[in-house]
């Protein structure tokens, strides 16, 4: 069964904006979801395996996660004492908090969203969380919109200081050729995917070999291209199978396979289960990777 009665701790409201929550997250336990608002998650306790943008990584006490607007959020595996406080807020506070901020700063924070602080360090980070607690719960601040504008502007320019000062600028920018085609595959993967999963099509466009692609892949992101590209098409058919109910058929003509049945052998191979077993709520595999 479809995740429907559970809630989602991270996501604004017209009459919310912005929202404080302690959560064990177990909305995101096991399913992918898309998140249109941005996030900043402190883990107080326990610890957890996640894949945010399909990047995967384990958090524990101490962390925190950056999460930017219409990133996709899953909880692989999580302690029973898992605990995290969060922060969510809507794009157009997130726009109005960060527009004199360098995109660069953001490039590089999508792809090192995970920070684990030293224990004398964590306590004064957090001091953003519990700030946002007491202006959540203070309804009647006839400044309350404007003041978590700020602190959320704080938080970037506080975290683009530190980023600017304990990284060389050509790291941030990422002037390595490299980096700068593998990211450009990624982005090349997310626009086409639905339409295109042959590697030979990503190459042409990046106007570089299949075989110097994969090089960059593996050596970036230790995953073939072809195994990237089917684990986000995997990760389509289940956005659509657990928030659309689009039929099978229907999700495999937008998704640009021959038929019904080659979409069911592709998602069976890659998860263990077929579409179906998957939409009334079995447990998946993990993503496809090297090891």
């Amino acid at each position: 069964m479809k995740q429907v009665n559970l809630h989602n701790p991270l996501e604004t409201s017209a009459n919310d904006t912005f929202i404080f929550t302690v959560s064990s997250l177990d909305f995101y336990l096991d399913r992918p979801h898309r998140i249109a608002e941005g996030a900043i998650i402190m883990c107080v306790e326990g610890s957890a395996v996640i894949t945010l943008d399909m990047k995967r990584c384990e958090i524990g006490k101490h962390s925190r996660i950056v999460i930017l607007p219409q990133s996709i959020l899953m909880i692989e595996s999580k302690s029973v004492d898992f605990r995290t406080i969060c922060f969510s807020y809507s794009v157009e506070i997130f726009n109005e908090a960060c527009f004199r901020i360098e995109s660069d700063f953001f490039g590089f924070l999508k792809d090192n969203f995970h920070y684990k602080f030293p224990p004398e360090t964590f306590e004064k980070n957090i001091l953003y969380i519990h700030l946002v607690r007491n202006l959540y719960e203070d309804r009647g601040n006839r400044f309350r919109p404007k003041m978590i504008i700020n602190i959320l502007q704080n938080f970037f320019l506080d975290t683009f200081d530190k980023v600017y000062r304990h990284n060389d600028r050509q790291i941030i920018k990422e002037a390595d050729r490299g980096n700068e085609i593998y990211k450009n595959f990624i982005q090349l993967v997310h626009k086409y995917c639905k339409q295109v999963r042959e590697v030979t099509f990503y190459a042409n466009e990046l106007s570089i070999s299949t075989r110097y692609l994969t090089k960059i892949a593996q050596r970036t992101d230790k995953i073939t291209p072809k195994m990237f590209i089917d684990n986000c098409v995997i990760q389509e058919i289940k956005l659509q199978l657990q928030s659309s109910e689009n039929s099978i058929q229907q999700i495999a003509r937008e998704l640009n396979f021959p038929d019904q049945s080659y979409l069911t052998r592709f998602f069976k191979s890659r998860t263990g289960m077929t579409p179906g077993e998957y939409r009334k709520g079995g447990k998946q595999e993990p993503y496809l990777t090297n090891s």
